[in-house]
């Protein structure tokens, strides 16, 4: 079992791709939110039977509402002490807010995910990820990587956006993290980025097979990087609402992260006796089993986000069943470039 807890809706940072928009609401979860949200993890925990049950804390920024995310850990650790169930927990955070006082914390608490976001070189990160006032963010992230970090970022992701615009520097970005110290970098385009086109993918492929050239030369067996993954996996169907579960910080839970905060999406609340809507449940489940007819004919539909991923469907081209074209051509990229090598 999944959930995304997202402890507070605000950010101290405003960077001008963020899917969430300029209009957040500023709302931090409560210890009395986030009490209902334990009991619901331990409900649906005996529910479900779960082996594993991992706790992503999202933001916004996560580290504003730090308390909130030291007491559910503690909270839960007590409650399935000693019981056959895995507990992990993760968190994806901008790295400005990462100190000595919470270092130790993230650390060993952390053991699912720990990632930090960074775009690669300061010229190319300050572009998009900057503060209210406009101001980069580069040098004081790198700061709190240098002063806390610095010994310790091979266990660490390293979580990048490129779009069309900074798609040309891919190759050099992630170059640059490894520089720093990751060993794990998930570059991730931007797909409501609506300026990608023709040649823009062709760059995205060029910068692919320099980023595979150069990482063959290295011969790190530790360094992986997302964008060359070579290994193709079937997607399967979403299981939102089944066994993932996005939780706001006032107790609405949702199917996907894409939508926290969309009254449509809504699958349940914490305030209520039960507070699952199966029924709705039942009906996204529906949806994200069918096939989209365009994609029928392609022999790639079975691996494709746009198969898999409705909800971002949905968002991007105003129907469930109506793939993204973004993703769709960035995917076929990918195909292309693993027959050249």
């Amino acid at each position: 079992m999944f959930i995304g807890l997202w402890v507070t809706t605000a950010c101290n940072l405003k960077c001008n791709y963020c899917y969430e928009g300029d209009d957040k609401h500023n709302e931090a979860m409560t210890i009395e939110t986030a009490n209902k949200v334990i009991d619901f993890i331990i409900q649906q925990a005996k529910i479900r039977n779960d082996e594993k049950i991992i706790v992503e804390f999202h933001g916004g920024e996560p580290l504003l509402n730090e308390n909130i995310i030291r007491y559910v850990i503690s909270k839960l650790e007590k409650e399935f002490l000693g019981q056959n169930f895995q507990l992990m927990f993760g968190i994806t955070t901008n790295g400005t807010l990462i100190s000595q006082n919470n270092i130790n914390m993230l650390l060993e608490k952390m053991n699912y995910n720990f990632s930090i976001s960074i775009d690669g070189k300061k010229e190319t990160h300050d572009y998009y990820r900057k503060f209210p006032n406009g101001g980069g963010t580069y040098d004081l992230i790198v700061e709190r990587i240098n002063t806390c970090l610095a010994d310790k970022l091979h266990n660490i992701r390293g979580r990048m956006t490129f779009d069309s615009n900074t798609v040309s520097s891919l190759y050099m970005n992630i170059k640059h993290m490894y520089e720093l110290g990751f060993k794990t970098i998930v570059s991730v385009p931007d797909y409501f980025d609506k300026k990608w086109d023709e040649a823009s993918m062709q760059i995205l492929l060029e910068e692919m097979i320099k980023i595979n050239e150069w990482a063959k030369s290295l011969e790190d067996n530790e360094l992986l990087i997302s964008i060359i993954d070579k290994n193709i996996v079937k997607k399967g169907i979403c299981k939102g609402g089944i066994n993932t579960f996005h939780i706001s910080p006032k107790g609405y839970i949702y199917p996907c992260s894409y939508v926290v905060g969309i009254d449509e999406f809504q699958i349940g609340y914490l305030e209520e006796d039960n507070p699952l809507n199966t029924e709705k449940i039942n009906s996204y489940q529906e949806i994200f089993c069918k096939k989209n007819p365009e994609c029928i004919p392609c022999e790639n539909e079975d691996c494709c986000i746009s198969t898999r991923c409705k909800i971002l469907n949905w968002l991007t081209t105003g129907y469930f069943l109506s793939p993204n074209a973004v993703v769709c051509n960035i995917e076929n990229v990918k195909y292309k470039f693993l027959s050249l090598l």
